[in-house]
């Protein structure tokens, strides 16, 4: 039950971009599910439902999304999206979150939960026959009964789970203090997991609160993919859901004001040798350049040929490594680069070369060769998670609570195999600048602060 860490917005397709041309080549998009089969539909107390029946799947997962993330609290209950994984569990059953994962094993299913900056997600995969079950157990998470002596428990449990899973890597700290670097006002300038003080000062009466306004019918999105009939489906919804009153509250949150020049920022000890993280943050209305970064972090990062890989610079690129890639997020959408110095001497030279190497793509077009090389090898992690009905849900869920439309991913690779050269430096000029920059350095201990290093 731990939440999405932000190292995990580094894509898994490096390891495939050395053979993407042939397996991009093998692989064909799987046969999408007709439309008119796809059925979403709005309960009477608000509860939104997305239907997506395959009769290709082998199971059927079952997902419930509530806009409860770092976006939504606020100074003295930071964390409290992270705790609620596990204290709504006591409403699916008093065992709480061990117990729902054997009831769901039981059956020969798998369950996971996760929280990210906007949402938190709840998620089980089962056998066709395990439906019902699987959204019993979801219902019974909206009307939990909390108390003092569960809050306590539960806050013993994260604090544990927390100190278990250690320490951050480097990229991930780097990541952090690149969100609060970049946003000054927004909520997105606190970890996504919250912090050990709030989480100490959170009262039952926060929890309650928090449950009424977050966890009601009203405010979440139920996405059922797979094997399944649609009929049965829509009624065991109305049956398990239907009764329980909407009463959630809308959050309007202040937009961060847009940036208008660089921000840096210098941290001591978090390294063992100089990490340098650098974010640029998409203008408000830009999100649709979603598709032309994929591209263009494709081209930088993936792959023998690409322009910040190991072959950068004659053999003898400046940083030890290079990763880049995009975060979005219902506000704010992210494209950030990663790489380290050798040496503290140097620094500069490694900023300079991250910086312009990215940066120059808003005034120099790609070459159709090199596009379409980036091209090939993004198809395949695209292909790759359309192959299973749980990943077809889980884009359509995300694709809902980051940008308001379940259909937006299924569109993705569609957008992606058109773009061209004039696409990605238009994309670049209106994101990738000085302007929009931000700037942090990681430096091992020892080696001081004070500006730039």
């Amino acid at each position: 039950m731990k939440p999405i860490r932000l190292a995990l917005l580094v894509s898994s397709c490096a390891v495939l971009a050395s053979s993407a041309a042939h397996a991009a080549a093998a692989l064909a998009a799987p046969k999408p599910v007709p439309s008119g089969a796809v059925q979403a539909f709005t309960l009477k107390n608000g509860l939104r439902a997305l239907l997506m029946p395959d009769p290709r799947a082998t199971a059927v997962d079952v997902s419930v999304w509530y806009p409860a993330g770092v976006r939504y609290e606020r100074v003295g209950t930071r964390g409290i999206s992270h705790l609620f994984e596990r204290l709504s569990s006591r409403g699916a059953t008093p065992g709480g979150v061990d117990e729902v994962g054997r009831m769901i094993a039981a059956e020969g299913g798998t369950t996971a939960a996760y929280t990210s900056a906007d949402f938190t997600c709840y998620t089980h995969t089962v056998p066709r026959g395990a439906l019902a079950t699987a959204l019993r157990l979801e219902a019974g998470r909206m009307t939990v009964r909390l108390t003092q002596a569960m809050l306590d428990q539960e806050r013993a449990q994260v604090h544990e789970e927390l100190r278990a899973r250690g320490p951050a890597s480097p990229v991930e700290r780097g990541l952090e203090r690149l969100y609060a670097t970049a946003f000054k006002t927004h909520p997105y300038r606190w970890p996504v997991a919250g912090t050990d003080e709030d989480l100490d000062r959170i009262t039952l009466r926060d929890c309650q609160d928090f449950l009424r306004a977050r966890y009601a019918p009203d405010q979440a999105l139920v996405v059922i993919a797979g094997d399944f009939a649609a009929d049965q489906a829509a009624e065991e919804l109305r049956r398990g859901f239907q009764s329980l009153p909407g009463r959630g509250q809308a959050v309007t949150v202040a937009p961060e004001p847009e940036p208008t020049a660089e921000r840096r920022a210098v941290a001591t000890g978090d390294a063992p040798v100089p990490l340098l993280i650098v974010g640029w943050r998409l203008p408000a209305g830009a999100a649709a350049d979603a598709p032309a970064l994929d591209l263009i972090s494709t081209l930088l990062s993936r792959g023998a040929s690409a322009r910040l890989g190991p072959k950068a610079s004659g053999g003898d690129r400046p940083g030890l490594f290079a990763q880049t890639g995009r975060d979005s997020r219902r506000d704010a959408t992210m494209f950030w680069a990663a790489s380290a110095a050798r040496s503290l001497a140097d620094t500069a030279t490694v900023e300079h070369w991250l910086v312009g190497a990215i940066e120059t793509l808003a005034a120099e077009p790609v070459s159709g060769e090199e596009l379409d090389r980036a091209r090939r090898q993004l198809e395949v992690p695209l292909l790759l998670n359309r192959q299973r009905a749980r990943d077809r849900g889980q884009a359509a869920g995300v694709s809902q609570m980051i940008g308001g439309d379940w259909n937006d991913d299924a569109h993705r690779l569609e957008r992606v195999r058109t773009l061209t050269p004039a696409d990605l430096q238009q994309a670049a000029a209106r994101t990738l600048n000085a302007a929009r920059r931000a700037v942090v350095w990681m430096l091992p201990a020892g080696a001081g602060n004070g500006g730039r290093p």
